[in-house]
């Protein structure tokens, strides 16, 4: 199990619950929170050791080159992705026990995302589907009455009148709703582009200009794709994707200034930066022996 790109909050429960690969860069700080936690007792060294066991096997076997087919069967890796799909989800709230939803419910499918699923991030993360399930095409194969679907907004967050009323009024002919939504692919949490209402001016000055160097280069065609993953990089994920040279102490500080406290959150940066320069050359001196 791996994590996002720069999707890890705290590396120490990550291996708790069995998360194996902090990706993609987060070079010795996270390390040296894991070797901390284990010696003050946060941490059983039992979880780092299963974690490492997974990780080299899967080195193992993945490297070998013999015996690996060139062609697969797609239509079963597909039914093994549904499989993953389904005993991985998490349900975070049921109230009034709405699900699992009882047999003949006349239901009302709405949201663009029923139609069109966002299933992957951008960028690396992109991959060519051989096949794509959406809950349109799908809710017609279960124990239910569905009375009708709708798209009910557009995906990147203009209002629609026409389409809202649509939704609704499906809604009224419901007994339950399934409402698909989701963060478009454009969007991002707590990250570089939400700057705009950022405390501090400084931050507000770098979101504008970064906005309109996104703008220039998209007027004109060509997307710049280095700018547009700086706009959405959560402020998180510079810790993980720097190799090290910025730690998690130094996002605090710089999180520190946009949010107004300019001289404390650069004091915490400016420190932050020294402490880790001086624990990534101790880290590194231990772990190579000399």
């Amino acid at each position: 199990m791996i994590t996002d790109w720069g999707g890890s909050n705290d590396h120490i429960k990550g291996v708790e619950a069995g998360s194996d690969l902090e990706m993609p860069t987060p070079g010795f700080d996270s390390a040296r929170q894991i070797v901390a936690a284990v010696k003050d007792g946060r941490l059983a060294e039992s979880a780092v050791d299963e974690c490492v066991d997974r990780l080299l096997e899967a080195v193992f076997t993945l490297v070998k080159e013999e015996g690996r087919p060139e062609q697969f069967d797609e239509k079963a890796n597909h039914e093994i992705a549904r499989k993953a799909a389904a005993q991985s989800a998490v349900l975070l709230k049921n109230e009034d026990g709405i699900l699992p939803l009882k047999k003949g419910a006349r239901v009302a499918l709405i949201g663009d995302f029923a139609f069109d699923p966002r299933y992957q991030g951008a960028g690396s993360s992109m991959v060519n589907t051989t096949m794509l399930d959406n809950m349109a095409d799908l809710i017609g194969q279960y124990d239910l009455v569905p009375v009708g679907t709708s798209k009910g907004y557009k995906r990147t967050g203009e209002e629609d009148a026409a389409l809202a009323k649509e939704a609704v009024d499906l809604a009224r002919t419901a007994d339950v709703v399934l409402y698909c939504f989701g963060l478009d692919e454009l969007s991002a949490n707590d990250a570089i582009c939400q700057m705009y209402y950022a405390k501090s001016a400084i931050a507000r000055f770098a979101y504008k200009k970064l906005t309109q160097m996104k703008k220039k280069t998209e007027d004109a065609g060509k997307p710049d794709l280095n700018i547009l993953f700086i706009y959405n990089m959560p402020f998180r994920a510079i810790a993980k994707m720097t190799g090290g040279m910025v730690s998690s102490e130094m996002v605090d500080g710089i999180v520190t200034m946009v949010n107004g406290h300019l001289f404390r959150g650069l004091k915490k940066t400016v420190g932050g930066f020294f402490r880790n320069r001086r624990l990534n050359k101790k880290y590194l001196k231990e772990i190579s022996g000399n």
